[in-house]
């Protein structure tokens, strides 16, 4: 990320409306700018694309490969990327993002959660082969392994509760393993939940 005092995002969508709700929210912000708005990926130069520090991307209009280009053009500066929710989501799609914003968030809530891909990008990127869940994946993890619904889950971490599916699906994922048995079992050997807890 940049040493400068606020971080630049690129908004990626072909919706003017969108675009400008986003810079609206992002003057409130002490964190974050607009840098600025593109219909499409390819319409951007890699020269330009130095300045940026996050990406909000349309997901309808950036699929995956134009993803694999927008992350050439970022000079693989392990820029953020996250997908730009206006409409139902394709949750096979969106394990591809490094987040999820949606049209239907809080003001509050896009600027946090802008904030925890920043922070989840400057963090070291040498993990374990054990420790390749992010902190929040593991936080939903431990939840589940304690046998919490996806709302209350949501409720403890003030996420919306297809936030928590999204988390799931990528911890499932990432893992491999899709039962809530199979996710307990490598909580505790991961040291996430203690046995005693059950």
């Amino acid at each position: 990320m940049n040493n400068r005092s606020k971080y630049n995002v690129l908004v990626v969508t072909p919706s003017e409306i969108i675009a400008a709700g986003v810079g609206e929210i992002l003057l409130r912000s002490r964190e974050f700018v607009l840098f600025g708005s593109i219909p499409d990926v390819s319409l951007y130069s890699e020269s330009k694309f130095e300045a940026v520090d996050v990406v909000l991307v349309d997901p309808q209009v950036a699929s995956w490969e134009s993803r694999g280009e927008l992350r050439r053009r970022l000079g693989g500066r392990g820029v953020p990327v996250l997908a730009l929710i206006v409409g139902v989501g394709d949750d096979s799609l969106l394990r591809n993002f490094d987040g999820v914003v949606s049209i239907y968030d809080s003001a509050d809530m896009v600027l946090s959660r802008l904030s925890a891909a920043v922070e989840q990008s400057a963090a070291p990127q040498n993990r374990n082969e054990g420790d390749e869940l992010s902190s929040r994946e593991r936080d939903i993890l431990t939840a589940v392994a304690r046998g919490k619904t996806n709302k209350e889950i949501a409720d403890e971490l003030n996420l919306s509760v297809h936030t928590v599916m999204t988390h799931r699906k990528n911890i499932s994922h990432k893992l491999g393993i899709n039962s809530i048995s199979g996710l307990t079992v490598y909580a505790i050997l991961n040291k996430l939940i203690d046995v005693t807890d059950y």
